[in-house]
């Protein structure tokens, strides 16, 4: 049995879209559960008038802590690195020592999810990219 799981969510809600039940299932059971979100968030709605850039990160940083405690995940394990939505590419090499910090300090045997190399997006691609580099991916 895994001791701990570190989600790499590259924007808000990423987390809980692509993992909430696995995450709800194994905090039951125990596990330690960490969550890394990657992106500010801020390009889900670029120009609004009613979701300014700083009212929509704070928002969506918000809605994550909201959802991940309602599962059993505190604001404590939840680490937001605030790049730019739609902008990981060009801070790569910040992605990649944030991975590596997470993933050593994740109590062992653990399991890390990520996105796919292959996804559409370019951001999901980075925080792949990235994962696998650091060892948190094998596929």
């Amino acid at each position: 049995m895994i001791r701990s799981l570190l989600m790499i969510a590259p924007h808000p809600d990423d987390e809980t879209i692509g993992a909430h039940a696995l995450m709800a299932r194994l905090r039951r059971r125990g596990v330690a559960v960490r969550v890394m979100i990657v992106s500010d968030g801020a390009g889900s709605h670029r120009g609004s008038a009613t979701w300014p850039t700083r009212r929509l990160v704070r928002e969506r940083r918000r809605e994550s802590r909201l959802v991940l405690r309602r599962i059993g995940i505190g604001a404590g394990q939840v680490r937001f690195l605030g790049l730019p939505d739609g902008g990981l590419q060009a801070h790569a090499a910040m992605v990649d020592r944030a991975v590596a910090r997470a993933v050593r300090a994740l109590p062992r045997p653990a399991m890390a999810l990520t996105p796919s190399l292959q996804d559409d997006h370019p951001d999901h691609r980075v925080v792949a990219a990235a994962a696998r580099r650091q060892g948190a991916w094998g596929g």
